[in-house]
């Protein structure tokens, strides 16, 4: 078919394409002279390519200059009220998927061509699909995207899960698959959302370009553009407007070129040209740029998009910003979620040194320590300029934010491969690097008996300043169908105007979240703003208390040993538990709580069929993996009735044992007396009463360690004696800087 045929057929859709994607009319009729004259020597056969030249030109030529303004067709006067939110968050979704939404919702598209047509390297079904995700809280906010996720569904609902939203034909084709829906009711309520999402995204872009149509002048010139000139080329040259245009201005600048030009020859240096930098060497710059603001003075702002996975497995994705004065060092550093609202993180240090910082219970036990209650607990204190170093630090390289670092190093240690280079809508040349790696929401990779995590991982790096701009994992086999998600992006920087820093670092304009501010003498932890002085156990007096220990993982920064957390839920920081260590590292943390275990829920989520049980050393051990790389171990006598390994023959239980006569004397005195024993520790000092038929137990908490690490931990506890007390001082808070001799 000739491209005129394909203009006469199917010309009002495919200007309803140009007109979607780009700003405005007449960028949409230059688009289609463009993609008409690059048809001069070849017809098209399929108005397929057509689509797929105007996705290609309008992405070369349309980048993020007007970015920032809807284009007409969004409040056209047909438009309603309820659509305009949908059709303005269509407007700034990227070209591909643009495409694809148009290609979907309009006529001249045959379905079964386009399912297997590709736009930008990426599958046609599959952007539909990224945009219809994208557009979901707009389209119904009620609607749980996690229902979309194979990667949240049971073992048994993901092929039905990951066929709705790709191609539902594939469902009701596959008997296997109409025989779950048969009988899953979430999967066919899954199903329900998805199509009612579908017919409501497409009827309302239709609806909006429906009254579009190809002026008869534009085609004419489309068509004409198409056509090969039968002049000769210079002719062509001499007769065209533009030489006539460009000759006087030509003319002005070789006569100035005459005069200025240098009557001798001086031979100067050519500028070095920039080394072109290896894969590994890309990866070490990302790393050392990370969340680095661009050269300059004053204020700069940093966004970026973050998919992070909560305590109780469900998923969002959150919006991360970065204020940052790069001459005072004040900062402000906060996620909230995607579609906005209150912060599930919040700091700020002022140029005062005054520092606030606050969490939402949300999002803190994601962090090992879910607070009480539903509004965020925060504090305020001064902060010197080591300590405000030190908290930002400390937010960079924990919880959602430290999730590139991750990546990065994974891609250290991994076989990377180049997957090319690409330009962004902003205009910057990026290269594109995968390897195969494990995905970091999912379970550790060496767990036994539990969903495969390997995923294929791009991380798409700028070319000249080596900084890191999205990480996109692949999953699925290398070699079969897989599925793509981003799980952080940089949304882009800009500097700030100093006209609003007192908005940005204001604590009064900056907060919008529920909750108050504490008032604090000074920050302990950086890592840990919250935990108040008086609840730190000096490491020399766990030395008195036989407080049992591990060695130092590996990468520990720092590590906390405290009690009489009031602020910390019941379940986890019940009256039962005795003391907590935690040691923390980029990316990883070992929270260890010391208790009595009778029929404490803690025990109960030992039972579970995905529970391995295993003896290391003295100990009795059950450990359960979890998703974003987590271990749950529970630690008991090897003795003791709860554990009841087969054939095992016991041993010795030594560690633990003092902990137990520690306590048992204050109880049979209170138990001999009838006097009713306390239920909860009051002050640090206090011995905790715990009930004569407990036994002893050590319940763990591992983030981003292997099972190796794991058990190697288990391994090492133990009291702490003097020698261990120095090999481990100078991680823990209250002991660092004591050098009183042993």
């Amino acid at each position: 078919m000739s491209f005129e045929q394909i203009i006469r057929q199917y010309g009002d859709d495919l200007y309803r394409l140009a007109i979607l994607l780009t700003p405005d009319p007449a960028a949409a009729h230059t688009l289609m002279r463009r993609v008409a004259h690059s048809f001069c020597e070849c017809d098209p056969a399929s108005v397929l390519n057509v689509a797929q030249a105007l996705h290609e030109l309008a992405h070369t030529r349309h980048n993020s200059l007007r970015r920032n303004r809807l284009p007409g067709w969004v409040g056209a006067p047909g438009v309603t009220a309820e659509d305009a939110p949908l059709l303005a968050t269509i407007a700034r979704l990227p070209h591909a998927q643009r495409l694809a939404l148009g290609m979907a919702a309009l006529h001249s598209f045959d379905a079964e061509e386009r399912s297997s047509y590709t736009i930008a390297g990426q599958e046609w079904r599959t952007l539909v699909r990224d945009a219809l995700l994208s557009l979901l809280p707009v389209v119904d906010p009620a609607i749980d995207r996690s229902m979309f996720d194979p990667d949240q569904a049971p073992e048994e609902c993901r092929p039905v899960r990951a066929a709705l939203t790709l191609d539902p034909t594939v469902v009701h084709a596959s008997s296997t698959m109409r025989g779950h829906l048969a009988l899953c009711e979430m999967c066919r309520q899954a199903a329900r959302d998805w199509r009612s999402v579908v017919m409501q995204v497409e009827e309302t872009l239709r609806g909006a370009l429906r009254p579009i149509r190809l002026p008869e002048d534009v085609a004419a010139q489309t068509i004409a553009a198409a056509r090969p000139d039968p002049r000769p080329i210079r002719r062509r040259l001499i007769e065209s407007r533009w030489l006539r245009r460009a000759f006087l201005p030509l003319a002005v600048m070789f006569l100035i070129a005459l005069i200025i030009w240098p009557r001798g020859q001086v031979e100067e240096e050519s500028p070095p040209t920039a080394s072109i930098l290896s894969l590994h060497e890309l990866i070490e710059r990302a790393e050392q740029t990370l969340y680095a603001p661009s050269p300059g003075e004053g204020g700069w702002q940093g966004g970026y998009l973050i998919r992070w996975t909560f305590a109780d497995q469900t998923y969002a994705y959150l919006r991360g910003d970065l204020w940052i004065d790069r001459e005072t060092g004040q900062h402000r550093i906060q996620l909230v979620h995607q579609q906005g609202g209150a912060p599930y993180e919040f700091q700020l240090v002022d140029s005062r040194s005054q520092a606030w910082y606050a969490v939402a219970p949300a999002y803190s036990a994601t962090l090992g320590l879910p607070l009480e209650g539903e509004e965020s607990w925060g504090i305020r204190a001064s902060a010197d300029a080591d300590m405000r170093q030190r908290l930002l630090q400390a937010r960079l390289n924990s919880g959602a934010w430290v999730t590139p670092r991750l990546y990065l190093a994974q891609a250290r240690m991994a076989e990377l491969q180049r997957w090319g280079r690409r330009q962004l809508d902003d205009g910057t040349q990026v290269e594109v690097i995968g390897f195969r790696g494990v995905s970091l929401p999912g379970f550790p990779p060496d767990a036994p008996n539990t969903v495969d995590s390997s995923a294929t991982i791009l991380l798409v790096i700028d070319g000249v300043t080596g900084s890191l701009r999205e990480i996109r994992e692949l999953i699925g086999p290398s070699e079969g169908e897989q599925v793509s998600r981003t799980v952080w992006a940089f949304d882009g920087g800009r500097e700030v105007d100093p006209r609003d820093e007192a908005r940005i670092f204001g604590i009064a304009f900056a907060w919008n979240g529920r909750g108050t501010f504490t008032a604090r003498n000074e920050i302990v932890s950086p890592y840990l703003p919250l935990l108040p002085l008086e609840a730190i156990i000096p490491l020399k007096q766990a030395m008195r208390e036989i407080i049992v220990l591990p060695d130092p993982p590996p990468d520990t920064i720092e590590a906390i040993l405290a009690r009489d957390l009031p602020m910390i839920k019941d379940e986890i920081w019940s009256s039962t538990t005795r003391y907590i260590a935690i040691y923390i590292g980029a990316g990883r943390r070992l929270i260890i709580r010391a208790a009595y275990v009778a029929d404490m829920p803690a025990f109960e989520a030992f039972t579970s069929t995905d529970v391995e049980q295993l003896r290391v050393g003295p100990y009795g051990v059950w450990l359960r993996p979890g998703v974003r790389w987590n271990y749950r171990v529970l630690i008991v006598d090897g003795q003791s009735p709860l554990w009841k390994a087969p054939g095992d023959e016991g041993g010795r239980y030594l560690p633990l044992q003092p902990l137990v006569a520690d306590v048992r004397p204050p109880l049979e005195a209170a138990s001999r007396s009838g006097d009713e024993m306390p239920q909860r520790q009051m002050s640090v000092g206090d011995v905790q009463p715990f009930p004569l038929e407990s036994m002893a137990s050590l319940d763990i908490e591992a983030q981003g360690y292997t099972r190796a690490e794991v058990l190697k931990i288990v391994a090492s506890l133990g009291v702490i004696t003097p020698q261990r007390y120095e090999e481990q001082r100078a991680f823990f808070l209250a002991d660092a800087t004591d050098s009183t001799p042993r």
